[in-house]
This record gives C-alpha cells, sequence and structure tokens, in this order.
C-alpha cells in the first residue's frame, strides 16, 4: 500500500515537472537504478539532468528513476550511462568498482554477486553477449565462473538483457579459483573508421563543401557511438568519457550547419577535443598523426599527411599553417 501512495505521489509530480521544464520532443522511460539514501538521490539526479534536455527524478523506496528527456538532443541510454560513471549500477551499465569505491560509505549500495568481481570499467549490458562468448571460450575451468542473470524492470523502452558473465577474484563457495586461468588479451578498439571520417570533414572544409561536411559528420556521429567501451583499458575509458559528450556535441553542430564558417568554428574546437583524445588514449591510427596550426585563425587541425591543406581557409590560404606536433 506504501508503494502504490509512493508511486501515485511520483506520477502526479512528473506531469507538473515536465510541464515547467519546457522540454521539447519529451520521452518519459522508468529505470532501475541502484542506491541508498538521500546522497544518492543527489548524486544520481544531478548526473541525470541536462540543462532543458533531460531530468530524473529517484525514488530510494523503488530504486527507480522515471527520466523526461528530449529525444532528439539525447537518449535514456546515454543518460543511464552517466548516471553509471558516478558509480550506480542500473538496467542498462554497471558502474567500475573505481567509481563505486569512490561512492560515500552511506551511497555504497550492496551490490548483487559483485563486491568481489573484475568489473574495471563501466561495463554495458547490452554488449555482453560478446563478453560471455569471450570469457567462456578462455575459461578452463567453468565452475569458476557465475552468471548473474539480470531481468527488464524497464516500464517504457523495452530492451533484452542478456545475461552477465562475471569472473571471480575469490569466491564464497568451497569451489577453488586458483587453477583458473583466463586471457585477459582483449584486441584494442579500433579508431581506423572514426579518424577516417574526422578526416572526411577536414576534407570537405578544404574543398569548400558545406554539404559534404554536413554529411560526413553525420557518419562520424554514428562512429562515435559505435566505438566499443568495453574493449577499453580504464585510462583509456576514463579519456574517452571525459570527451565523450564534447565530441558529440562538435560533431552535431557540423553535422546541422547551415554555414560553412561555423562549421570551421565547430571543426576547431573538435579538432582540439580530439587531439586530447588522441594523445590521452595514445590512438596512432597505425601511422603518425599530425597536428597543424592555422595562425591566422590560431586554430589546430589533425592530419594524416605532412602536406599543410588548410580547413579553415580553404582554397584561398589553402597552404596556411605548420606542423606543430607529430604523434606516433
Amino acid at each position: 500500500m506504501k508503494m502504490i501512495f509512493i508511486w501515485a505521489i511520483i506520477l502526479f509530480i512528473i506531469p507538473n515537472t515536465y510541464s515547467k521544464s519546457n522540454i521539447k520532443n519529451a520521452k518519459k522511460a522508468v529505470y532501475t537504478v541502484s542506491g541508498n539514501c538521500e546522497m544518492c538521490k543527489k548524486n544520481i539526479e544531478s548526473a541525470a539532468k541536462i540543462n532543458k534536455t533531460a531530468f530524473g527524478i529517484w525514488d530510494k523506496n523503488t530504486k527507480q528513476i522515471v527520466l523526461i528527456f528530449d529525444s532528439t538532443k539525447t537518449s535514456a541510454d546515454e543518460i543511464l550511462r552517466k548516471i553509471a560513471l558516478v558509480g550506480y549500477d542500473n538496467d542498462k551499465y554497471l558502474a567500475s568498482n573505481e567509481a563505486y569505491n569512490d561512492l560515500d560509505k552511506c551511497c555504497q549500495y550492496l551490490r548483487k554477486e559483485l563486491p568481489k568481481t573484475k568489473v574495471d570499467v563501466m561495463l554495458p549490458i547490452k554488449e555482453v553477449d560478446n563478453l560471455n562468448a569471450s570469457i567462456s571460450d578462455n575459461l578452463e575451468d567453468p565452475k569458476n565462473a557465475e552468471i548473474i542473470q539480470k531481468t527488464d524492470t524497464i516500464k517504457q523502452e523495452p530492451i533484452i538483457i542478456a545475461p552477465i558473465v562475471i569472473v571471480k577474484d575469490s569466491v564464497r563457495t568451497n569451489i577453488p579459483t586458483n587453477n583458473a586461468k583466463v586471457k585477459t588479451a582483449v584486441s584494442k578498439t579500433d579508431f581506423t573508421a572514426f579518424l577516417t571520417q574526422y578526416y572526411a570533414i577536414k576534407n570537405a572544409l578544404i574543398a569548400d563543401k558545406m554539404v559534404a561536411a554536413n554529411k560526413n559528420a553525420a557518419l562520424l556521429l554514428v562512429e562515435i557511438d559505435a566505438i566499443r567501451m568495453d574493449k577499453l583499458s580504464s585510462d583509456e575509458h576514463m579519456v574517452w568519457m571525459k570527451y565523450f559528450d564534447k565530441l558529440k556535441a562538435d560533431v552535431t553542430k557540423i553535422s546541422v550547419a547551415k554555414d560553412i564558417e561555423k562549421q570551421r568554428i565547430a571543426f576547431s574546437s573538435l579538432s582540439n577535443n580530439l587531439w586530447l583524445t588522441v594523445k590521452g588514449m595514445k590512438i596512432n591510427d597505425n601511422g603518425a598523426i599530425y597536428v597543424d596550426y592555422c595562425p591566422m585563425k590560431d586554430a589546430y587541425w589533425l592530419s594524416s599527411e605532412p602536406a599543410i591543406k588548410n580547413p579553415y581557409y580553404g582554397s584561398s590560404m589553402l597552404t596556411c599553417g605548420s606542423i606543430k606536433e607529430t604523434i606516433k
């Protein structure tokens, strides 16, 4: 009865909150997010909030969050990813051990079977099929793997939640684990397609082709979303998540701009953020990446070749600039 009363209040508050939020193209979805207390509520709702784009209301009793978001600017998946980054497991993502351990003691909720597991980076649940196959192929003693079933509790936007295989450092049972050997080497995420689309935008701006820059920016957005976060190391993961939203914002501006000069302004910001991403993640694209500089615009860009071709002036000042750094 108490739960019914709580949800009656929430369902009453949400429409009124939404009506004042001025969020366009609003979509509502309900998900389960782990947590304990009022501090958790503050952390979770802060992570969910995007000014004029999204907000969430989390209930500590039901452990559920109601999300309201502009479906043309963000998604429930992206919001839940941000929530996991601050340490809270949810229907789509498991927080990393590091993020969980950084929570205040009062906020360290009981994780189902997870306190002694290897969850070194935030784990997207929607991709665990590949993780399951990878671990099971390399696990010599299947007794040392535990399958944890996650049930789908989403009220709207239902998705298929696959089972997660977690390999334990130790277990609470009497099964010995010292004989288990797991191959941990994982092929690094391939950034070739990502950089290829960035270079395509650069080449379109060099050729003064605004529409081509629009189209290639739209393709780059697809490549950004395609990066396999579960394939990144802990350090790579932290760098990628630091610049993920900035990269998407810059590329989105290029994809929708109807003025090539506005595209070039956004491209300057994109190039700065990509430069930091490439250096932080030690991406070499199987060769050198040249960081070029335009003194007239005080702007940088990345190139796969040493020849200077300026995307900020195009044909009018094609060779203006110099190489400032070479990343190998």
